[in-house]
């Protein structure tokens, strides 16, 4: 495991062990994304973390997608209802084909 892997699942272990807010509430990237999504057919989330903007948006899309480099925080994104991949964006392409989404955040 990377280094910046390794910072990332220390994170994700202080925010569950802790029950830090993994709510909207106080999230400035959620909260001005928000602002911008009118909704479409599929949506990806890039550093999903654990799906607070996907949860938020799964009405207005038919499909919500996210990727995170922390395995836990996938879990916690596909248990929240997103089709959720870990992958390292910085040394992984992203799985997908151009212009499969409507909408990337």
């Amino acid at each position: 495991m990377k280094a910046e892997e390794r910072l990332y699942e220390e994170i994700w272990e202080h925010k569950i062990t802790t029950k830090d807010d993994l709510s909207a509430e106080g999230n400035l990237r959620v909260g001005v994304a928000l602002k911008y999504i009118d909704g479409g057919e599929k949506l990806l989330d890039v550093g999903c973390g654990e799906g607070t903007l996907g949860k938020l948006v799964m009405n207005k899309y038919k499909e919500v997608h996210g990727v995170d480099i922390s395995p836990q925080a996938v879990e916690l994104a596909k248990n929240a209802g997103l089709i959720a991949s870990r992958i390292n964006i910085n040394d992984e392409p992203i799985p997908y084909p151009d212009n499969t989404f409507d909408t990337v955040t």
